[in-house]
């Protein structure tokens, strides 16, 4: 990741912050409803390769100071108790029912870790144990009502663009984003279960402190906090599910901003990941299996269970995004395409694969105002809107919206746009 520090806190568009706020749509009319379809998805997707007699532990916080744990001081004594339930990870029709019965009022959890044995419900998943992990995670927040001061003094990520950058600069491409409305969490998932032992315990718990290590010096690099959160206790937001914080104006509807089931890792390949000072030549990615256009999931602010707006442009080649914008294809180096801004004298701009795009000029605009760090991963869909001129929210999804059916019928028709 680069050091390069930002100055600018956010972007404006026709007067008015550009914000992603995933259900933003639901804010503005009526209160958030809980969604049973993104619900399953998530928590299908999060445990699907965690063994059958393993539990997930789904945590009931209320609005308000929380008391974790009953009379355990590590997690704070100070305020309303919050309830814990172990469910088997093959029953996700049992943990959607409870979830959904707990209603909106509540704050939803799921632990990072799988269990053994049903801990009842005044005990939270704790690290002696912790059974398996099926990936490891990240808590981006940003600057706003409802955060902690920050332990390092730091500030917040300013905007969503900058937490969703931080977490586009790590070293592997996240599985999976929700956006919370106060921040996001990201996952990334591994491609195998990873079985935690008595014998791999102390080693697995240092290598998750050490992946979030990683993640505080990106932050700090820009000047920002990046909450530390590897311990194997954590609990996580699910999606679907409503943040509820007593700062908060109103509650947020816990959506996925963006998944991806091509991007898993083998355990020892996140181990081994680092955020390095200077980004090497990103490999290609391998061929990735694709939906045929017409049955992409298309943009949709108003139906947060649809996929979010980086799945819908999977399926749009490079060639469509960059040659209406008279950028150059100037070839390819071990199977990554080399595309060429228009005015630029170096040998090529951008790097690409198949899914993804590694920024190697000095001179691209970018979000906030200013340039685009040269190193900076983009998806398809953030190329798009630099491009184009957008920034994010939903003036950018409903353009995007628009772009994907035009792709789509042309398509049909043979006609290339």
């Amino acid at each position: 990741m680069t050091t390069e520090k930002r100055t600018t806190p956010g972007v404006r568009t026709g007067g008015r912050q550009c914000d992603l706020l995933a259900g933003e749509t639901d804010l503005d009319s009526s209160p958030p409803e809980i969604r049973e379809g993104l619900i399953r998805c998530h928590l299908t997707a999060m445990f699907e390769a965690a063994p059958d007699d393993h539990y997930m532990v789904l945590t009931s916080a209320p609005i308000g100071p929380v008391d974790w744990v009953k009379g355990d001081p590590e997690y704070g004594t100070a305020g309303a108790p919050a309830s814990h339930r172990c469910v088997p990870v093959r029953d996700v029709d049992q943990a959607v029912e409870r979830i959904m019965r707990a209603g909106p009022t509540r704050n939803i959890y799921v632990s990072a870790c799988t269990l053994l044995e049903d801990q009842g419900t005044q005990r939270r998943a704790r690290e002696d144990i912790a059974a398996g992990l099926v990936g490891f995670w990240a808590d981006v927040d940003v600057d706003g009502p409802g955060h902690k001061a920050t332990s390092s003094g730091l500030p917040h990520p300013p905007t969503n663009f900058d937490a969703l950058d931080l977490i586009d600069d790590c070293p592997l491409p996240a599985t999976t984003v929700l956006a919370t409305g106060g921040g996001f969490h990201a996952w990334w998932m591994f491609d195998r279960f990873v079985e935690i032992t008595e014998a791999n315990r102390a080693q697995w718990m240092a290598f998750s402190r050490a992946w979030h290590a990683g993640l505080g010096q990106a932050g700090k690099n820009y000047g920002w906090h990046v909450d530390q959160v590897g311990d194997l206790a954590r609990v996580m937001r699910v999606a679907g599910t409503i943040r509820t914080k007593c700062a908060d104006p109103a509650p947020h509807l816990v959506t996925i901003h963006e998944a991806s089931s091509g991007h898993r890792f083998q355990p020892d390949h996140v181990v081994r990941a680092t955020i390095p000072e200077d980004p090497p030549e990103p490999p290609p990615e391998p061929p990735r299996s694709s939906l045929t256009a017409s049955r992409r999931p298309l943009v949709s602010s108003g139906d947060p269970d649809r996929f979010g707006p980086a799945n819908a442009f999977d399926d749009v080649s490079w060639e469509d995004i960059l040659r209406p914008h008279d950028w150059e294809y100037v070839g390819d180096s071990k199977g990554v395409g080399l595309w060429r801004r228009p005015g630029a004298s170096s040998a090529y701009s951008i790097k690409v694969t198949d899914a993804a795009a590694v920024n190697w000029s000095s001179a691209l605009p970018g979000w906030p105002t200013g340039k685009l760090a040269p190193g900076s991963k983009l998806t398809k869909w953030r190329v798009w809107c630099l491009v184009n001129g957008f920034g994010y929210g939903q003036a950018a999804e409903s353009a995007a919206a628009t772009y994907i059916r035009e792709q789509q019928n042309a398509r049909r028709k043979g006609v290339r746009r």
